[in-house]
């Protein structure tokens, strides 16, 4: 079974790394998958120094077995007027273990994509038991806004798939939230596509693929929504080394979007 567990001293950390062939090594508060170490059966250098710096600096580190992922999502709530709410999915991709992009979706859609490997009575109950505890948790102490749970489908060793049900808590306005948002509010009814948070080494690289993308697919915009077309959501210029944009096209099919078998 998936089992994390938070572990405080170095030695206990090293035990767990040899236990298994793979697993992750987590810092409990990080950002943009960066707070991530991979364990190989063994200690290695650099991941012993992650695990001491983050004990030393936290308190101690979240261990897992590594899972064979073929899903990324998160469900998304809004905190508001002493209750929790259930604000959208949120389908996202990664390069590495850091945050690349979303699924620009229904959440109709979205729902049927995750149900392809795990039951859909499953996530709904996830869905409301979190709502419970997140209400619980949060409204006494005054948070508001949204947040997001990071989940992954993975498959098991025996075959078929099974649902991580919490990944991490992204306690604030988060991408997939942004991205849910843009897509209810401002693209049209039928159409898919992607939001892309994209990184460049070189200066200028990242105007010259913002001016590429905008003469290939224009945006088309109608009755107000983006109804097909590249569109640029952050000033790009020549010394722009990151940039966030959408393509949206009518149609589409999420499974091909994603690229999941």
């Amino acid at each position: 079974p998936y089992i994390p567990v938070y572990l405080t001293t170095p030695d206990a950390v090293a035990r767990f790394i040899e236990s298994m062939p793979r697993s992750v090594i987590k810092a409990p508060w990080s950002g943009s998958g960066k707070g991530i170490a991979w364990g190989i059966g063994r200690v290695e250098l650099p991941v012993e120094h992650f695990y001491r710096g983050v004990i030393k600096r936290q308190g101690g580190v979240v261990c897992e077995p590594f899972l064979d992922k073929v899903v990324d999502f998160a469900l998304e709530f809004s905190v508001g007027n002493g209750r929790v709410s259930f604000a959208g999915y949120s389908l996202f991709t990664c390069a590495g273990s850091a945050y690349s992009g979303n699924i620009l979706a229904c959440d109709e859609e979205v729902e049927i994509f995750i149900c392809r490997f795990i039951d859909r009575n499953q996530l709904h109950a996830v869905r409301d038991i979190l709502a419970c505890e997140l209400e619980r948790l949060l409204v006494p102490v005054g948070y508001s806004g949204f947040l997001g749970v990071d989940m992954l489908v993975y498959r098991c060793a025996g075959g078929g798939y099974a649902l991580n049900p919490c990944v991490e808590l992204n306690l604030r306005m988060n991408m997939g939230a942004v991205s849910r948002i843009f897509y209810d509010r401002f693209v049209a009814a039928g159409c898919t596509g992607r939001f892309v948070v994209a990184n460049y080494r070189k200066a200028g690289d990242a105007l010259a693929e913002h001016e590429k993308r905008l003469a290939g697919y224009p945006p088309c915009i109608v009755d107000g929504r983006l109804a097909g077309g590249y569109m640029n959501l952050s000033p790009v210029s020549e010394n722009s080394r990151y940039t966030a944009f959408v393509v949206v096209e009518e149609g589409g099919n999420v499974a091909e979007l994603y690229g999941a078998d």
